[in-house]
């Protein structure tokens, strides 16, 4: 289950990538800054099994929650 939700963090960074200039919630847009700062968008066909492997991680860690949490607290 790990890994299929580390492959739908790397597809959702790349579309999120795909709609700008539209601009997502600020979660979203923080928790896809922080992707981005370790895992590159890629445009032509790539191996996947680092970026799995990276996305792995923020699905297991707290990398990712804690950027978000801190930009959501604001809002209570």
């Amino acid at each position: 289950m790990e890994r299929v939700l580390a492959i739908e963090l790397l597809t959702a960074a790349q579309a999120l990538d795909y709609r700008r200039p539209l601009r997502p919630g600020r979660g979203v847009e923080r928790a896809h800054e922080t992707v981005r700062e370790t895992i590159a968008h890629r445009e032509a066909d790539y191996l996947l099994e680092d970026d799995i492997d990276q996305s792995l991680a923020f699905v297991r860690g707290e990398e990712l929650l804690g950027p978000v949490a801190d930009e959501l607290e604001p809002l209570g």
